[in-house]
């Protein structure tokens, strides 16, 4: 895939749930972990059972417009109030030691 945004490869492991894999909800959240580099893909309120595995190319096939994210740097993510409207990036808050 020569025109791939992101530098980990398409087969990356990422997060996602099934409504949002199923476009029962489109992805309104990605968030891109400080510490182990993995995207989550989000639609809607979930709960941590709810995460599937996927790979990266399936979120941006799911909604192409999440190339637009490809430089989201560690410890950030993105938001956006419904399908179609702009990104807003911000950095996460640090996570805490258990």
């Amino acid at each position: 895939m020569s025109d791939w945004p992101f530098l980990d490869p398409p087969n990356f492991n990422a997060f996602s749930t099934r409504r949002v894999m199923e476009r029962e909800e489109p992805i309104l959240l990605v968030a891109h972990d400080e510490y182990d580099g993995a995207w989550e893909f989000i639609g809607g309120p979930w709960q941590e059972q709810e995460l599937i595995v996927i790979c990266l190319e399936h979120a941006v096939q799911r909604d192409p417009t999440v190339r637009e994210l490809a430089d989201l740097p560690r410890g950030w993510a993105a938001r956006r109030g419904g399908e179609g409207l702009p990104w807003t990036r911000y950095r996460l808050p640090p996570e805490e030691d258990e």
